[in-house]
């Protein structure tokens, strides 16, 4: 995904040259004005989105116009890599979705388009799908210490791959939902779909009417495959951590920090950031401020995935060192 991309002040630019050019507003333009599209670079409130959208639908995806919204829990989420698709057999951070090429028509759910126009696109979709499927990660580009890495393949396997999954000729993956009290990352995007977001989801076109059973209730988060691991950045579901330095030393993650444009830490393998222990006091234009990731906001919570905690300093590095091999 685009990780510099910024969703809410693109939109916000573009709404603001069409009022002065006196051109007709577009469905983002208006939506914007009540919805966050995203408030940190990189991230978007696609999940409340797919909500809104999916609300004013039955589950043959006929347009209803005059329905009430559900309450609606904003928060933003760092899109996964697209070379992962392949290795799933369901979709999102819970993975309470089957995999299908149908999840990927989801947001043209305009009221424009009705369900004619979905099977008509459908073969379309399909083939798309079948092109992410054979997506596969770039390989690290820098140096790689062989024997660290390689004592860092037995830590991993021994402490991380119970999740995570096994890599090399034979790669195996669990894709195994983490219960979030284990986990303990921030649970805003866990909590968004409480109620009928996912029933919803499985009684419609999407799910094939509940043929492909939905997870109603995942109780946590997909434990994600490590493919190009180096190139993700930045990690967990909520993009809040920006290296895998970090990601293994929960202690030291910062509370806000600001990635250079196009920087890349070969050290501590992610992103090139500066850190704060607070959000700095003269970034006060909204503007400005989705250039730092600030932690403490809702939904951006760097907390959680401890487990790096019980390994001692030199297997960690050995495990990172590892990390870039995948």
């Amino acid at each position: 995904p685009n990780t510099l991309y910024d969703l809410q002040t693109l939109t916000e630019d573009v709404r603001l040259t069409k009022l002065r050019l006196g051109k007709p507003l577009a469905h983002m333009d208006k939506g914007s004005f009540l919805y966050p599209l995203s408030r940190s670079i990189g991230t978007t409130n696609a999940v409340m989105f797919g909500t809104i959208l999916l609300t004013y639908r039955d589950p043959d995806l006929t347009f209803q116009r005059d329905r009430e919204l559900p309450a609606l829990v904003h928060h933003d989420h760092d899109a996964p890599a697209w070379w992962h698709y392949h290795r799933k057999t369901r979709l999102y951070s819970d993975g309470f979705a089957p995999k299908s090429h149908r999840a990927l028509l989801q947001f043209l759910l305009i009221p424009k388009n009705g369900p004619d126009k979905f099977r008509e696109w459908e073969d379309d979709y399909r083939a798309v799908s079948a092109w992410i499927e054979s997506l596969t990660p770039p390989k690290y580009p820098g140096q790689i210490d062989a024997p660290l890495a390689n004592r860092g393949r037995f830590v991993f396997n021994e402490h991380c791959a119970k999740c995570h999954g096994t890599y090399g000729a034979q790669p195996t993956w669990p894709e195994k939902i983490v219960s979030i009290d284990d986990v303990g990352t921030d649970r805003a995007r866990l909590d968004s779909l409480a109620g009928d977001g996912r029933k919803r989801w499985g009684a419609s076109w999407f799910a094939y009417f509940g043929k492909r059973p939905t997870i109603d209730e995942p109780g946590g988060y997909v434990a994600p495959p490590l493919d190009g691991i180096w190139a993700s950045a930045p990690y967990l579901h909520n993009g809040a951590v920006p290296t895998l330095w970090h990601l293994l030393h929960p202690d030291e993650r910062p509370v806000v920090w600001q990635r250079s444009e196009d920087g890349y830490d070969h050290e501590r393998i992610g992103l090139e950031v500066t850190t704060y222990d607070t959000m700095p006091a003269e970034i006060v234009d909204p503007r400005q401020q989705r250039r730092y990731f600030n932690t403490r906001l809702f939904g951006k919570s760097a907390t959680g995935h401890d487990y790096p905690a019980a390994l001692a300093e030199p297997d960690r590095r050995a495990v990172l060192e590892y990390l870039k091999t995948l």
